[in-house]
């Protein structure tokens, strides 16, 4: 439990969605913190997809906040790109909450 609690505290992304599962019944909010909006890969938008199918699975009610962290080597307008984040990850994240188990999109 302690190794689960701090990976969701100190980066989302190395582990699967899925290890969440028990714990998002005790969650009240997800922080969402991006460096830079490269995802030619995926490697923003895959983890926030797969998090909104275990949110929309689970029937999360909480809050969902952004943070960018790569104001001190990127240029460019923050509002804009802090604005871009939000876009991709809310798609991302209804992407996801649209895919997942047909009771959990029944109980919406």
């Amino acid at each position: 439990m302690h190794t689960l609690y701090m990976n969701l505290l100190i980066r989302f992304g190395r582990s699967d969605a899925g290890v969440l599962r028990e714990v998002v019944p005790l969650v009240g909010g997800f922080h969402l913190k991006f460096w830079d909006l490269d995802d030619a890969d995926e490697r923003v938008s895959g983890p926030l997809r797969d998090l909104g199918r275990l949110l929309a699975e689970t029937g999360f009610r909480g809050t969902l906040t952004s943070e960018w962290g790569g104001h001190e080597w990127l240029n460019g307008d923050a509002n804009a790109i802090t604005r871009q984040h939000l876009d991709l990850a809310a798609a991302a994240l209804v992407a996801g909450a649209g895919s997942g188990s047909s009771s959990a999109r029944e109980d919406r």
